[in-house]
């Protein structure tokens, strides 16, 4: 994540973008599989049904819808280019968050920054000296756990999803999941605001090469996108927990005044 403009008040990982209309979510049908079991009784072969099982469509579903209910977590967040490797540490409790990031250059020059937002108040900090800047309603994210339940949603229209076994992330077992987008879920990635996208580096959504969601105890736990030349990953962890983001410490310039 670059340093934050004070006149954009967005802290994304890389170029700012200006918020959209929200576009419908569609919710789908829960769809149940059926496994079968083949038993050799008296030398005939007798098949056995199971319980209906979730697809692996279902469980996304239920996972971001879940996700997007939660009204506090923490997360990480790593973005990859050719030029650049950017890590971002995010904390979120309701529509207030801060995010601190630092980014490397191929030149090995780095550069860091810091961005509280605190209802209607923006906080950036670059090398110990801190702005601060109103928030235009227009120009706030949405909530870290919102803009990615948005985000997987969208993915999963039309789309085919293949689950790829399981892994461990921050310390939980999950189960790992490739989307594999289509046209229509393309296009619902691209009618998502800038104010989710942001989060994601979703810059051109048509560029999408991959979506990749880890999903453990009923949450998304995990979010790899890879766009372009760059790659983004997501961690979410710390769910509901007692999270506390405060201005940092005056005294703050105007945003005009830097």
């Amino acid at each position: 994540m670059h340093a934050v403009t004070p006149r954009d008040h967005t802290p994304k990982l890389d170029q700012p973008s200006r918020p959209q209309r929200r576009p419908p979510r569609r919710t789908r049908r829960l769809v149940a599989v059926l496994a079968a079991g083949a038993l050799t009784a008296g030398g005939a072969v007798v098949l056995v049904q199971s319980r209906d099982l979730p697809t692996a469509h279902a469980v996304l579903m239920t996972a971001a819808q879940r996700t997007g209910a939660v009204t506090s977590l923490e997360g990480s967040a790593t973005q990859i280019r050719s030029e650049s490797h950017s890590t971002s540490h995010i904390q979120m409790n309701g529509d207030n968050f801060k995010v601190v990031t630092e980014g490397r250059y191929s030149d090995g020059h780095r550069e860091g920054s810091t961005f509280v937002a605190i209802d209607d108040t923006g906080y950036e900090t670059v090398e110990g000296q801190t702005t601060a800047s109103p928030l235009d309603p227009q120009d706030r994210l949405e909530p870290f756990g919102k803009a990615s339940a948005a985000v997987v949603l969208a993915a999963l229209e039309g789309s085919n999803v293949v689950q790829r076994g399981d892994e461990t992330v921050h310390g939980v077992v999950t189960s790992r999941y490739q989307i594999e987008l289509t046209r229509r879920s393309i296009a619902a990635l691209s009618a998502l605001p800038p104010s989710q996208l942001a989060w994601f580096e979703f810059e051109n959504p048509g560029e999408v090469q991959g979506l990749t969601v880890w999903v453990g105890a009923g949450l998304v736990r995990q979010i790899e996108i890879k766009s372009g030349d760059r790659a983004t990953r997501a961690e979410f962890f710390n769910f509901n927990t007692d999270i506390r983001i405060t201005a940092p410490p005056g005294p703050y310039t105007t945003s005009g005044e830097r």
